[in-house]
């Protein structure tokens, strides 16, 4: 399954005037996505027509994406959650994520994505086909409902 849900409660450090908010929201996690059927079935991978499908959802249902800036924010009270909510976070910075992106700038969705931050100036030639180098990365932090982080190398 390409796209993980699961509800996440995050105990965000604070005060000891507030006890900590805890809540639900869905985390919508994605990998590759995929145009070619050669690439599925893959538990990492989902097909751009069923990813397109699954945002068309959201929207219609009227989800408001945030980021995992922002949820961390609702979870110290800093923030209001609104309702329904959802977080989209894209890992590992696959160049076939620049197609999830397209889509989400099209319907004004936020996302997290977590790079593995060896691969993008990597010399490896299979690892230069298929993440993103630095700067579609940088091209894409341009638009401010994307956010970044590290992810696997610290």
């Amino acid at each position: 399954m390409a796209a993980i849900a699961f509800g996440i409660a995050i105990y965000a450090n604070i005060s000891h005037a507030q006890k900590p908010l805890a809540i639900g929201v869905p985390v919508l996690i994605y990998h590759k996505i995929s145009t070619s059927t050669s690439d599925l079935p893959d538990e990492m991978s989902i097909s751009l027509t069923r990813f397109k499908d699954q945002i068309d959802f959201l929207k219609k249902q009227g989800y408001t994406t945030l980021s995992i800036s922002e949820l961390v924010l609702v979870m110290k009270r800093k923030l209001p959650l609104p309702q329904p909510a959802v977080v989209i976070s894209l890992d590992d910075g696959w160049k076939s994520q620049l197609l999830a992106a397209e889509v989400l700038k099209n319907e004004g969705f936020k996302a997290t994505w977590s790079i593995i931050t060896d691969r993008p100036a990597s010399s490896d030639p299979w690892q230069q086909t298929n993440y993103m180098n630095w700067t579609e990365i940088i091209s894409l932090s341009e638009n401010i409902k994307f956010e970044f982080a590290s992810h696997t190398v610290t």
